[in-house]
Order: C-alpha cells, then sequence, then structure tokens
C-alpha cells in the first residue's frame, strides 16, 4: 500500500470498465480505497497507446487508431469519463441525417487488397451502406457516389451528415461538396466518439457479426471483405431494438417483401479446404 503496509487479495477476475475495455486478471483488494491500474498492464493487455496532459488522459487502439478511453485528473488520480447513455432523438424521415465513420486498417489485407471500410447510415430507418476501400483517400469519391445514389433513387437530399473529425472528412474537396450542396456538416469533439456514436455502434456490430461469420464458417481472414458486406446485408435486414423491432430495410423500402429466411441468394459460409 501507499504507506508502507501490505494488504491480502480476495480474489482475482475481470473487470469491464466500458464495452471497449476489459481488464484481465485483476486483484480484489477490499483494504484499498482506490481502484489502482497499471499502465504498463493494460497497454500490453490492450495493445493500446496512452497520452497524457495536465489534467487527461487518453487510450487510443494501435490497430484502428480509434479512441477507446478517456480519463480526467483528480487529486492526483485519473477517473474514466462517463457518458450519458442517452440517445438523441431519432430524424423524422429519410437522409435527414446521415452518419458515418472509417474503420481500419485492417491487420490482413482482404483478398482483393482492402483494408478499409467507410459506413454511411441514415438516421431515421438505420440502414447501412458500407464502402470497402484500399487508402481512406478514397472517402470523397465514394461519398460523391453515394450522394448521387440517394439523390437518383428516392428522389430526397442529405440534410445533415455528422462524422467525427478525420482529416479525410475535413479536406477541401469535401468542405467544398459539402458547402455547395447545402449540407450542413457536423463533426465530434476530439477524443469523444460517442458524439458520433450511432457510426462507432454500427461498425462495431459489423465486426463483431463479421467475426462471428469467419470463425463459424472456419474461413480464412483474407476474406473478412466479404464477411463484413454479408454482415451488412443480414443487419440491414434484421429486427432492430432502436426501431421498436422494425427491420430497416422494410423502412426504408416499405412495399418491397422481406422474405429473408427463404431467399434463394443467401448462403452458408463455410471453408473447405
Amino acid at each position: 500500500m501507499a504507506n508502507g503496509s501490505c494488504a491480502t487479495s480476495h480474489g482475482v477476475g475481470t473487470v469491464h470498465l466500458s464495452p471497449s475495455i476489459s481488464i484481465d486478471n485483476v486483484l480484489y483488494v477490499s483494504e484499498s480505497p482506490f481502484n489502482l491500474l497499471s499502465l504498463s498492464r493494460l497497454t500490453r493487455s490492450l495493445d493500446c497507446l496512452i497520452s497524457f496532459t495536465k489534467d487527461s488522459i487518453f487510450l487510443q487502439d494501435r490497430s484502428s487508431e480509434r479512441m477507446i478511453g478517456t480519463g480526467c485528473e483528480s487529486h492526483g488520480l485519473y477517473h474514466l469519463v462517463s457518458f450519458s447513455p442517452s440517445v438523441p432523438n431519432r430524424a423524422l424521415s429519410l437522409f435527414v441525417l446521415v452518419h458515418s465513420d472509417i474503420w481500419g486498417p485492417s491487420r490482413v489485407k482482404s483478398t482483393l487488397e482492402f483494408q478499409y471500410f467507410v459506413t454511411f447510415i441514415d438516421d431515421y430507418s438505420r440502414c447501412t451502406w458500407l464502402f470497402l476501400m484500399k487508402s481512406r483517400s478514397k472517402l470523397f469519391f465514394i461519398f460523391q457516389s453515394f450522394y448521387n445514389e440517394i439523390q437518383t433513387q428516392f428522389g430526397v437530399f442529405i440534410h445533415t451528415f455528422r462524422s467525427d473529425n478525420a482529416r479525410e472528412y475535413l479536406s477541401h474537396s469535401f468542405k467544398a461538396f459539402m458547402a455547395s450542396h447545402d449540407i450542413l456538416h457536423q463533426t465530434s469533439c476530439t477524443y469523444t466518439p460517442r458524439q458520433n456514436g450511432v457510426a462507432e455502434c454500427k461498425n462495431r456490430h459489423l465486426i463483431e457479426t463479421t467475426c462471428t461469420l469467419l470463425l463459424h464458417g472456419h474461413i480464412p481472414h483474407p476474406f473478412w471483405g466479404d464477411a463484413v458486406l454479408t454482415a451488412c446485408y443480414l443487419i440491414s435486414r434484421m429486427p432492430s431494438s432502436v426501431l421498436n423491432n422494425q427491420i430497416p430495410h422494410s423502412i426504408l423500402f416499405p412495399t418491397q417483401p422481406l422474405h429473408l429466411s427463404t431467399s434463394s441468394h443467401l448462403w452458408i459460409y463455410m471453408f473447405c479446404p
């Protein structure tokens, strides 16, 4: 202990600090007045980078470069910042608000050399469009194509576009396109990924589903690109608790019947060496 005395550990377990941070081999010491964390062990177990300012601490995943945790200094200790779980009101119609986020780079390139993907999520229907990318620089051209597709297919305009403050979203060409099409671009504050929570959660859901498909089918990792596209297709056709168990695809296309269980174009994921 800090005063030089010794204390006994009464157990060892795993502590879930947040949806993205879990700490293994945690000792339960009832005599300790504070929860203490070894930064060296944390960086090894989470494979993350840790940076400090005069009153804050930031944890960043090394592979995806995403911020996975923040803390504030108080009385010489850093405390995990808590965020309100409340979700803002849903948009009232299609494409009034579109969320976006870039995932990557993948540690393993896909069969077609992709390392990233970008998602666009309609806030009203929660339908998701996913595009694979070989580099983040392709974002602007992909967004232009997505915007034209929405305008042509649905005859509507995107009113508000919400993303994080990644440099690809803040490029001169991207800003000029937003201004010329009267799109309000909302960006999250630095180190606050929860402000872009819809896209962040969607990408996490996609990755978890992708991993499930790959593991269940014993499929090599380079096929992750095909798996994540399949995951996106399936998620948009499954009931969502955010929509009171409505189906995103059915909200977007209310006149189109949906027969997912009997669709002849769906195949079981399996790898035969």
